[in-house]
């Protein structure tokens, strides 16, 4: 039986990852002459959003909220996540209304930090909602409606919700073909909190390092360079080898002195500008020191904590 998915909202993560599972249930059919799944389409309150998403993924555009979830067997709510519980609590009463069986009908959305639960709150205990419920998270940026859907391809997507609607969502996940990390919904803060560290923090650190670079006196396209280099060169080496191994530098050879002087002329900055570069510098050098004697152990890191206290 070939799974029908329809998409409430038309937004960039809608647009891509409906993009994605179109282009993917193609190549699949190709590959093995069974379609597994069908974009049947979208309903956005903005016709135009919807009919540029229905375009892209050649599927339909629905005209209410009753139409797209009565019609399809797996419902994504792709809408800002302050909606999401809004939009399902509006279908619920509509198809209750109806007096039409939610039972069979599997609802999800791809937030990072909202976990399933939130497609079961708000709801009035006089209806009926026997529904499944999941998320799951593509752990990359979707910057657009366009192309960005290609960076799914690679991305790692994180599901969580119970093991019955994982095995329900089958065809979703053969079709996507992608590595599948699942987490604990109590979890969900916590794990958006690492794709923060891994992602959105990463930006900072870039940022602060190329303030240091032109506070030097080297112009800016310089210290740009030095993003497409150095940044990016160990970021791909992170990404390649893991941190343990990728950790190079003065805090893996324990180098008091030259860790000493970084510190002296990042306190002067604080001193004249204010500059938290002396914190940050401590206390990822601190993590830095649990990562050396990891992969170091036989090393002696003494002096270095010292120097930090």
């Amino acid at each position: 039986m070939t799974l029908r998915i329809g998409f409430i909202g038309a937004g960039k993560a809608g647009c891509s990852f409906g993009k994605y599972l179109s282009v993917r249930a193609v190549e699949t059919v190709k590959a093995t002459d069974t379609p597994l799944l069908d974009i049947a389409g979208y309903y956005s309150k903005s016709p135009e959003s919807s009919a540029f998403a229905s375009e892209i993924t050649s599927s339909r555009q629905f005209e209410s909220l009753v139409d797209i979830a009565e019609f399809c067997d797996l419902i994504f709510i792709t809408v800002p996540d302050g909606q999401i519980s809004e939009v399902l609590n509006d279908l619920v009463v509509e198809f209750n209304k109806a007096n039409v069986d939610l039972s069979h009908k599997i609802f999800a959305h791809l937030s990072g930090s909202l976990s399933s639960e939130i497609l079961l709150e708000n709801i009035d205990d006089d209806f009926v909602y026997d529904y499944s419920v999941f998320s799951l998270h593509p752990a990359c940026a979707i910057p657009n409606k366009t192309d960005a859907w290609l960076g799914l391809r690679d991305a790692v997507f994180v599901y969580e919700g119970s093991e019955k609607c994982k095995s329900l969502i089958s065809p979703l996940l053969d079709v996507m073909g992608n590595q599948i990390g699942s987490i604990d919904p109590d979890k969900k803060t916590l794990y958006h909190a690492a794709c923060v560290f891994l992602s959105n923090l990463g930006v900072g650190l870039a940022y602060e390092g190329h303030d240091l670079l032109t506070s030097c006196g080297m112009d800016n396209k310089t210290a740009d360079a030095f993003l497409s280099t150095l940044f990016l060169g160990n970021a791909k080496n992170v990404a390649e080898k893991g941190p343990v191994e990728a950790l190079t530098g003065p805090a893996e050879r324990g180098d008091v002195s030259v860790i000493k002087k970084h510190m002296t002329e990042l306190g002067k900055i604080k001193e004249n500008s204010g500059s938290k570069a002396l914190s940050i510098y401590t206390e990822l050098t601190e993590i830095l020191i649990k990562i050396a004697k990891e992969k170091h152990p036989d090393r002696d890191y003494q002096d270095l904590t010292d120097l930090l206290k």
